[in-house]
């Protein structure tokens, strides 16, 4: 497999040699930590390239790491672990086994990495969405992009082509309007699991770690894809956080700058390589820097419910309220898919406790209530008096 790895890797000779002696280890001893500066490799490599070496591993930018081959661990200067996609080819049993049966794993790993949770489409509670005419025909794609047996089809015609098989969505628009719930829903439609990423749990201060997390993120996808029957989602939940625009560095530049530049390289280069599905969500589309859109094949934009969209989601989640209420609601109030759902919550939870359907009073309460606005007070709404 090294060998094989070898012959049509774009790496430099030093990371060749690295690699090689780490395959040899891991294929003799069957070890898969090394202690960088603690082997043989310091008196067969040049000072200088021991330096370069070391830098470039520390920043996160070696090719070692950002192709997946490597990562660092956490709380051992200059000590690394070949990644599982590696050790699998030499029969290694993968550390993220577990992985594949849970949607609740929590804290960091021994690396300092995102434990990523990974939830399975059968535990997905399916839903009826609706979204504006206008947004339909985009949904529509997606579920037939995103169904297995053509997903298949477009990667074999892809390759045949010489083309990048990996597919890129954004999914953009306001919170509450249904962003997550769309690619949950169409995860169980298509049974595919999602490996969710809180992009704010990514970044760290010391500089080159937040690099290390990033390259193990996507090693482990590649490791659960490999396992997979049908290849699950990568989902970077508010992905603006580590796809804003890139800062034009200069001798002012601080050190945050520099990480935040490197960790954009590198999830470029890692989304050039990707080889399955990725979704990321954001609110703000104006903060996206430029270079990532050639590398996002779909940018779905889901606007706001109109007031015919709005009435069909008031009359599903308020089926006992009569169609007066509904239309009345959803004339009056502007709301986003996810506020009218809070609405509904605060009416079961009013069946609950008081053991009847609330009024239309009560409903309009909670509306008035659910419109207050960012400062605290309440936002006026035409035809309603605010109590």
């Amino acid at each position: 497999f090294a060998k094989r790895y070898l012959e049509h890797a774009d790496m430099d000779s030093v990371s060749k040699i690295v690699f090689l002696y780490w395959a040899k280890e891991l294929a003799v001893r069957g070890c898969r930590d090394i202690a960088l500066l603690e082997t043989p490799l310091n008196r067969i490599l040049t000072k200088t390239d021991q330096g370069h070496l070391v830098r470039s591993l520390r920043r996160g930018v070696s090719p070692l790491i950002s192709r997946g081959l490597m990562s660092g661990i956490k709380g051992e200067r200059d000590t690394y672990r070949l990644t599982d996609s590696v050790a699998m080819e030499f029969g290694d049993i993968p550390l993220y086994e577990d992985n594949l049966d849970t949607t609740t794993k929590s804290g960091r790993d021994e690396d300092g990495v995102p434990n990523i949770p990974l939830m399975k489409p059968d535990k997905i509670v399916r839903r009826e969405l609706f979204f504006n005419e206008s947004d339909r025909l985009q949904v529509e794609n997606l579920r037939k992009v995103m169904n297995p047996e053509n997903h298949k089809a477009i990667c074999d015609r892809l390759e045949k082509a010489g083309l990048r098989k990996g597919i890129c969505i954004v999914l953009a628009g306001e919170s509450g309007v249904g962003k997550t719930e769309l690619l949950y829903q169409i995860a169980a439609e298509s049974g595919r699991s999602i490996m969710k990423v809180d992009a704010s749990s990514v970044k760290d201060k010391f500089i080159g770690e937040s690099e290390k997390r990033l390259a193990a993120i996507f090693n482990e996808y590649k490791a659960i894809c490999r396992k997979s029957d049908v290849c699950p989602i990568l989902f970077f939940n508010e992905c603006d956080q580590i796809m804003s625009r890139r800062v034009e560095l200069n001798n002012g530049s601080s050190s945050g700058d520099h990480v935040e530049n490197a960790i954009q390289d590198m999830f470029l280069e890692q989304m050039e390589t990707l080889e399955g599905l990725m979704v990321c969500t954001t609110n703000l589309t104006c903060n996206l820097d430029e270079a990532y859109d050639r590398r996002i094949l779909f940018k779905v934009e889901i606007g706001k419910p109109d007031c015919q969209t709005r009435l069909r989601i008031w009359k599903s989640l308020l089926p006992f309220a009569p169609d007066a209420w509904t239309e009345e609601f959803s004339k009056s109030f502007e709301f986003s898919g996810g506020q009218i759902e809070n609405v509904s919550r605060k009416a079961q939870i009013m069946q609950i406790i008081d053991g009847i359907d609330p009024s239309f009073e009560q409903l309009k309460d909670f509306c008035v209530r659910e419109s207050f606005s960012s400062k605290g007070s309440v936002k006026p709404v035409s035809g309603f008096s605010a109590y």
